[in-house]
């Protein structure tokens, strides 16, 4: 019983580890420096590791998904067109629309 428990946490281990792998190789936001380090830190600790890993990709993702790209001003959260149309303004005091 000891064995299978044992085996179960491994595997449960290194399937963690293999997607955290496979996320950061398909990755296109690290360079290939960036992804040979966190791929060291992932696998020489197996647990906290592939936390890290995932933890670091979520935060970049929700950076970069939230801002865009910082050498592109026009790709920002308030980077929405605006025509001036009455229909893109709320508080403009009509009643009726």
């Amino acid at each position: 019983m000891t064995v299978v428990i044992v085996a179960a946490v491994a595997l449960a281990i290194v399937a963690l580890d293999v997607v955290a792998t496979l996320r950061l190789s398909s990755s296109g936001v690290y360079t290939r420096s960036q992804k040979t380090a966190q791929m060291v830190i992932l696998w020489a600790i197996p647990i906290a590791g592939a936390v890290f890993v995932l933890v670091v990709m979520a935060s970049d993702k929700v950076v970069v998904g939230s801002s865009g790209s910082s050498d592109d001003p026009g790709m920002g959260p308030y980077s929405g067109a605006y025509d001036g149309s009455a229909s893109a303004h709320h508080g403009d005091g009509h009643v009726g629309h």
